[in-house]
């Protein structure tokens, strides 16, 4: 009994020892299991955490890529808008360079041009000078050979005239002083300058107006009659035979002031297409050939053009048929409204007020004493030379310094007074006159022909202003335009004063 108790009893420790075992082994596993598992979940997690941070690295190189894909397109449009306006600056360049190329030529004929228009009046000036010497030159010889000369000495005038106005009209700084002026009467003026020329060549010059024409117009006379002898001097040297005609007509502006129109027309060469467009440039010439058979600088229209603009008008190529002719209109505002003094075409006075005193009237200054302050001799003799013919009585001072001390030794009734001078000036001269009291008339001379030079004189003092060279009809009419003024009177042939020589 007690034998099987203690088997069951020892069946029962080694099973619970077998069990205990068992269970040691299974919890041991157990703990392996769990370890492996914690050990892959945090190696999964740890997966998961690269995979995010993966993740988050791609996201933020998609950001990347796709600031740095706009970043791209911006510098992309950047460079291809500094490509384009590089592009852009290269091709205006190019067309400036051409444009200045073409100016650079045009000028560079322009001046070949003008050496040649300055040096042919200048080499007749020179050599008929020369001849003037001579002695076996007849009368008729000597005065055929002034008149070469003054004709030359003229048309150089008239080619540096152009120059300086064309100077200021680029320079803005082209004024125009109006005035009222008989329309026709100055019409009739121009008309009378150019007959000759067209008389010469054969030709016929009308001038036709249309009834109703304003009788006095508002505008500068000089600057139109300066129009008026370009655009029809150009009409009648292009033309080799028939005729220029010039009609004068009235267009009104919807209550405005009256528009005069001007068309001149002419039976010459004519102009091709290429040459029509060129026409009004600065330099230009429809014909440029080497042995053209025409003269002028190529100035006249485009002159021209800026004049009739400053009056408020134009000029403008109407017509041209190459070989056949042309027709200009020269278009200005009349200063005057429409139906405003209307002019019938039988009261017409056929010239406009005449000088003081024709040319040839005598000596229309005798009497009258004149001081010449001048330091050029050629100038002095000149001057001299004028006044004597005139019947003056003058005197002549080499700078301003002796003209002052002349000026304040006789009371002159007019001073004639160089601007530039050695010693003293003009201005210096004038100025220190003023200012002891002198009040007599003092006339500048100079030849600087701006208007800027001629305010100057007149804001510093002098009464008047005249440019050189100097005209002899001219310099008489202001002398005696002054000497009238003042009320000097002309003394009777019996007078101390009536000998035409210097006063020592």
């Amino acid at each position: 009994m007690l034998s099987e108790t203690f088997i069951i009893h020892q069946l029962l420790l080694g099973a619970s020892l077998i069990v205990s075992v068992y269970l040691f082994f299974a919890l041991r596993r157990s703990n392996k299991a769990l370890q492996n598992e914690t050990d892959q979940g945090k190696s999964l997690a740890m997966q998961l955490e690269d995979l995010a941070q993966t993740a988050t690295e791609i996201e933020h190189a998609k950001e990347r890529e796709i600031l740095l894909r706009a970043e791209t397109q911006r510098v992309l449009v950047r460079y291809q808008s500094e490509i384009g306006e590089r592009v852009r600056i290269e091709q205006e360049l190019r067309l400036a360079k051409k444009a200045a190329d073409a100016a650079s030529r045009a000028k560079t004929a322009f001046l070949a041009n003008m050496s040649h228009e300055i040096r042919t009046p200048l080499g007749a000036i020179l050599g008929f000078s020369e001849l003037l010497s001579a002695d076996d030159q007849t009368q008729f010889d000597r005065q055929e050979s002034l008149e070469v000369i003054q004709r030359n000495g003229q048309l150089l005038t008239s080619i540096i005239s152009d120059i300086l106005d064309l100077t200021k009209v680029e320079s803005g700084h082209l004024e125009v002083e109006k005035s009222r002026i008989h329309l026709r009467s100055l019409f009739e003026e121009t008309r009378c300058s150019l007959s000759l020329l067209a008389n010469e060549k054969g030709l016929a010059l009308q001038v036709n107006f249309q009834e109703g024409l304003p009788l006095y117009i508002e505008t500068d006379p000089l600057r139109l009659k300066q129009i008026l002898i370009n655009i029809i001097g150009n009409a009648i040297k292009f033309t080799v035979r028939g005729n220029v005609s010039v009609d004068v007509e009235r267009g009104a502006r919807d209550g405005e002031t009256d528009l005069i129109r001007i068309n001149v027309r002419d039976t010459g060469r004519g102009l091709t297409h290429a040459e029509a467009e060129q026409l009004f440039g600065a330099f230009v010439q429809a014909d440029v050939s080497t042995t053209r058979n025409f003269g002028g600088t190529g100035l006249g229209l485009k002159l021209s053009r800026e004049l009739a603009r400053a009056l408020g008008g134009d000029v403008s190529l109407v017509e041209t048929r190459h070989k056949f002719g042309s027709t200009f209109e020269v278009t200005l505002d009349s200063g005057v409204t429409c139906q405003a003094l209307l002019e019938p075409l039988e009261s017409v006075p056929a010239t406009d007020t005449p000088l003081l005193a024709p040319r040839d009237s005598g000596k229309i200054l005798e009497g009258l004493s004149i001081l010449v302050v001048e330091d050029a001799p050629d100038n002095q003799l000149l001057l001299s030379r004028i006044l004597r013919l005139e019947g003056a009585l003058f005197d002549v001072a080499d700078n301003g310094r002796i003209g002052v001390e002349k000026a304040r030794k006789k009371d002159f009734d007019i001073i004639l007074m160089d601007v530039q001078m050695p010693v003293m000036d003009g201005f210096e001269a004038m100025h220190e006159l003023r200012e002891s009291g002198y009040t007599k008339p003092i006339i500048a001379l100079t030849a600087h022909a701006m208007r800027e030079e001629r305010e100057r004189c007149l804001v510093h003092g002098f009464n008047d202003y005249m440019s050189k060279p100097i005209d002899r009809v001219k310099l008489r009419d202001t002398l005696l335009r002054f000497w009238l003024s003042r009320s000097c009177q002309r003394p009777e042939a019996s007078s101390s004063f009536k000998q035409a020589s210097p006063i020592h």
